[in-house]
C-alpha cells in the first residue's frame, strides 16, 4: 500500500468506514499498519 492512499472498508452487513492506514514509528511495535477511520477523527495534525 502506497503512503497516503485513502480506503474504504465495506463489512458483510453493509457498513462502510472510510479511513487510513497509519504505519507505526516504533519499529519493535507488534502492529504493521493501524486501520483509522476518518469519522472519529477530531483533530490531525502531520509532523514533518
Amino acid at each position: 500500500m502506497k503512503n497516503r492512499e485513502k480506503v474504504v472498508v465495506r463489512f458483510n452487513k453493509g457498513k462502510i468506514l472510510k479511513g487510513f492506514y497509519l504505519i507505526p514509528t516504533d519499529g519493535g511495535s507488534n502492529n504493521i499498519k493501524v486501520f483509522v477511520v476518518g469519522s472519529s477523527i477530531k483533530d490531525m495534525t502531520i509532523m514533518p
